[in-house]
């Protein structure tokens, strides 16, 4: 899977993600704070045609509270043949994030000193 540090130190991880209409490979910042699937720009969320799936609240970083959109469609990390059925919120922000449901079956190593991420099915699932 093609994961790696951007030029902030970020952790990324390049996911493609599939609605309806189109699928598109997206860089993701990986969020561990973000416990859904994927949060996803409303821009290119439009362009794949998802479909909506409920209204749900959801806690921000700041610990205020919102609705939000939640829609259905399916993604995998870029390489992978496995695609996987996921909740994605919008977002106005151009940044697409993966939370810790979408990472809960893989093995995670980063070595921020080497600058190294590797992500991996676990051996467990």
């Amino acid at each position: 899977m093609n994961a790696y540090f951007d030029e902030f130190g970020h952790l990324v991880v390049d996911i493609e993600v599939k609605g309806g209409l189109d699928s598109k490979v997206v860089p993701a910042f990986i969020d561990t704070f973000f416990e859904g699937y994927i949060c996803l720009p409303i821009e290119i969320a439009v362009q794949l045609g998802l479909l909506l799936f409920a209204y749900e609240p959801y806690e921000l970083a700041d610990g205020s509270e919102k609705k939000e959109l939640v829609f259905l469609g399916s993604a995998k990390f870029s390489g992978d043949d496995e695609e996987l059925p996921v909740e994605i919120v919008l977002t106005e922000s151009k940044d697409t994030l993966v939370g810790i449901t979408m990472l809960s079956e893989m093995r995670v190593e980063v070595d921020f000193k080497k600058r190294n991420i590797k992500i991996e099915k676990s051996l467990d699932s």
